[in-house]
């Protein structure tokens, strides 16, 4: 049998590398307290998803939210605007607190 990856000597020299385990560990236990809180991290940014939508809604008229308004990711939003410039509608959402804005001009 030949060798397949060069480095350490495991495995009669055959196999190079050695496991991180207190890495592996502590990933493992940062997704075990993830998971722990998930359905209450979703629900908030669910909540926020809402709050920015409606406040768009409020001050822009002539929005589109593309796709569905309930069967997305808890924190996206995705808006299309018609017949408003970027730099007005920046400064229309500039009101809304932390939100953040990718533009883009077709």
């Amino acid at each position: 049998m030949k060798k397949y990856k060069t480095g350490g000597h495991q495995e009669k020299d055959k196999r190079g590398g050695t496991e991180n385990v207190a890495e592996i560990v502590g990933l493992g236990s940062a997704i075990e307290l993830a998971y722990k809180n998930i359905d209450e991290y979703n629900k908030k940014l669910t909540d926020l998803r809402e709050y920015y939508i409606t406040n768009v809604e409020k001050r822009i008229p002539d929005i589109r939210i593309n796709g569905d308004r309930n069967a997305r990711l808890p924190g996206n939003a995705n808006i299309s605007f018609k017949g408003i410039d970027g730099e007005t509608l920046l400064l229309k959402l500039d009101s809304i607190r932390n939100l953040h804005i990718g533009r883009i001009s077709l």
